[in-house]
């Protein structure tokens, strides 16, 4: 439960980062401090875990505890009262997206992190290992493709029908990682 959570926590401070800073390139290297953390720690993210196996029940309650890991973050950062236009902006434009958009981008996000995450596993210097994680996030973020975790930090600054963008973006990526994973034998 707990490496789930923090995993969610991870992924929020990653998106504080991108948000606090106004270059978006930097942002996106912020950004990576999420699953750069995660991967070091081996907590558990829904996005990695899709690359790897895994059993329904273990996927869904993964899901769940990054949900309310984010949501921490997002409802701390919100009483804070920083940069809360700068969520909304971001979350009006992502929810503005077709449903089969959202899925595409979520599609092309896992296959971001799928490269990033088993490139991690895979090899062996650690330079490089870092250098795989950092280039995942930053191509999935500065492309604007559907993180669904990450999308729950934006989606606590819009209204509740931005909740189908979490969704979209959900079966996106479960399906890119199966999609993925059937091509990489």
């Amino acid at each position: 439960m707990g490496k789930k959570f923090l995993a969610g926590v991870a992924i929020g401070l990653g998106c504080v980062a991108y948000v606090s800073v106004d270059n978006k390139y930097i942002g996106a290297l912020l950004f990576s401090i999420g699953l750069l953390t995660i991967c070091a720690r081996k907590w558990e993210l829904f996005t990695g875990k899709l690359c790897g196996d895994f059993t329904y029940s273990d996927i869904l309650s993964t899901w769940l505890f990054n949900a309310l890991g984010i949501i921490t973050v997002a409802l701390m950062y919100m009483i804070a009262g920083t940069n809360i236009d700068t969520c909304k902006s971001i979350i009006y434009h992502k929810a503005s997206n077709l449903p089969g958009n959202i899925f595409i981008s979520g599609m092309l996000c896992e296959l971001c992190i799928y490269i990033a995450v088993v490139g991690y596993r895979t090899i062996s210097s650690d330079v490089i290992k870092a250098l795989s994680l950092v280039l995942g996030v930053m191509v999935f973020v500065l492309c604007g493709f559907e993180h669904c975790i990450a999308d729950i930090f934006y989606a606590c600054y819009g209204e509740l029908s931005s909740l189908l963008l979490v969704l979209f973006a959900t079966c996106g990526n479960i399906f890119g990682a199966c999609l993925f994973k059937l091509l990489d034998v």
